[in-house]
């Protein structure tokens, strides 16, 4: 009898999970979750290697909280209105509550599958970033910033002469060009949150390609973000002279922006603020100064390639690819070189995260299987 009971109580859990996640669901989670674990094992690593990183200081955790908190908020007011917009357009002739009532009661997935799988995506997303910026913090203490000089004469190299911010003078002429800009720059990481959080939650698309995207943006993140950022340490535009001590070619570039800041604070000189502070004293493994490649474009660029397939959302990934890469040496965060060599990095994590995802296999029938149970 006893066995009997544990019988029917394991068919129980299990037809419960079922509900919860399909099976590539798992494979899936377990796949971004492995990788994530190995990271954050060679994070605790360098923790242990370089703990100077970890002096008391100034520490930037209320600013980049606040930060996510706000990308986070805003990913999630436009991902409610567009959904509302949609089912409003699928209810016919009924109201759009009675339209949500009948979805509700049809319902084959359990009704807690969404929250826990956004949860997971969450708590998941937050290790991402901490781990990544765990050792992003620490790179002047493996490799000082030393290929700053080197990247501005390749800028040079590439642009005949000239620093490619010299390109868009005028800009800095049109404030409001500008701040769109810099607001663009920002809020690319609302784009970041949302398409990590998508490929847990959505179920419109194949477990394979969904999972996809996680595995590729840390592994881009990781070998381009960490693994090259150490090797080609270099601080960028906007801390040029500072670190290098040399004359300063972007002295120009930094007064305009300041001029334009105090009129009306621009995001990228206040956290170029921020980031110097941690770098001269750094409390806690979040944020830190890197300039090659560029992460802003080299997460752009993944966004091209997993809308290939569309051509219109391709030429729209397209667009907002360009408008980041100019963006990021016209703000004086990147030079323009390290958005170029963004690109082949981008393709890497992209290609090695489709051979990872394979593990994963094809989606089962899910909506058969739930009601068959």
């Amino acid at each position: 009898m006893v066995n009997i009971v544990q019988a029917e109580s394991r068919g129980d859990i299990n037809k419960f999970i079922r509900t919860l996640l399909t099976r590539q669901d798992a494979r899936g989670m377990a796949l971004v979750l492995s990788l994530l674990g190995i990271w954050l094992i060679l994070a605790q690593g360098m923790v242990i290697a370089f703990p100077d990183a970890y002096r008391e200081g100034h520490s930037a955790f209320p600013s980049y909280a606040s930060h996510a908190a706000r990308n986070g908020g805003l990913f999630m007011a436009i991902c409610g209105l567009i959904w509302l917009w949609r089912q409003a357009q699928q209810s016919g002739e009924i109201s759009l509550v009675n339209h949500m009532k009948l979805k509700w009661h049809s319902r084959q997935a359990s009704p807690y599958a969404f929250p826990i799988k956004l949860v997971i995506a969450l708590f998941s997303f937050a290790t991402f970033i901490f781990v990544y910026s765990t050792v992003k913090t620490r790179i002047p203490a493996v490799q000082p910033y030393v290929w700053d000089e080197f990247f501005m004469r390749l800028d040079r190299a590439f642009f005949l002469g000239n620093d490619p911010w010299t390109l868009f003078r005028w800009v800095y002429d049109v404030p409001i060009v500008l701040r769109v800009m810099d607001f663009i720059y920002d809020i690319w990481a609302v784009i970041l949150v949302g398409i990590w959080a998508l490929s847990f939650v959505t179920r419109r698309a194949d477990a394979r390609d969904r999972y996809r995207v996680p595995l590729a943006l840390m592994l881009t993140w990781f070998i381009g973000g960490n693994v090259l950022a150490v090797i080609f340490s270099s601080a960028g535009p906007c801390y040029y002279g500072a670190i290098t001590g040399l004359p300063d070619p972007y002295s120009a570039q930094m007064g305009a922006l300041t001029l334009i800041d105090e009129v009306s604070p621009l995001r990228a000189v206040n956290y170029q603020d921020i980031l110097w502070s941690v770098y001269e004293s750094p409390s806690l493994g979040l944020g830190g100064i890197s300039a090659f490649p560029s992460m802003h474009c080299a997460t752009s660029f993944l966004l091209v390639l997993m809308a290939w397939n569309k051509p219109v959302w391709r030429a729209a990934a397209l667009t907002f690819f360009g408008f980041i890469f100019i963006s990021s040496f016209v703000l004086a965060w990147h030079y323009a070189v390290d958005g170029i060599f963004a690109i082949p990095i981008a393709l890497l994590g992209w290609w090695l995260a489709g051979k990872l995802s394979g593990l994963i296999g094809a989606t089962e029938p899910v909506r058969h299987k739930l009601m068959a149970s």
